[in-house]
């Protein structure tokens, strides 16, 4: 699946009329400046600095038939740490899951919110 299109076509063979797709976009910052990815060997070079994760979950729906765009809907999700020498790449990756796992928490209402916009004013159309 490398496209949009290559979704949608597979989504059409299961007679699914609508698709959302999603992504994550994670950042790691420490003291003011990015790392992707954040690796054992520069943790050792830390010493003591904050280490911030975000996460930021964007999701889309789209019509199947048409690939007309219903809305998006995004949420964002933060956690911060001091590291230490002793830091390992593990605890980092431990506050990448945890951020993750809560933006896409938060990106759940808001899809729901808006699915129930698009079956109010698309539901009744068809009618």
């Amino acid at each position: 699946m490398d496209s949009i299109k290559s979704l949608r076509e597979s989504a059409a063979r299961l007679k699914a009329d609508v698709l959302l797709i999603y992504t994550f976009d994670t950042s790691f910052h420490v003291g003011g400046q990015s790392y992707v990815p954040l690796s054992a060997i520069s943790l050792v070079f830390l010493k003591n600095k904050e280490v911030t994760v975000t996460t930021t979950v964007s999701a889309a729906l789209f019509d199947v038939r048409t690939e007309s765009l219903f809305c998006l809907s995004e949420a964002t999700a933060k956690e911060s740490n001091n590291s230490s020498v002793w830091s390992t790449s593990a605890e980092v990756d431990d506050m990448r899951v945890s951020t993750e796992k809560l933006a896409f928490e938060q990106l759940i209402p808001e899809v729901e919110k808006t699915w129930s916009a698009i079956l109010k004013q698309y539901a009744s159309a068809s009618i």
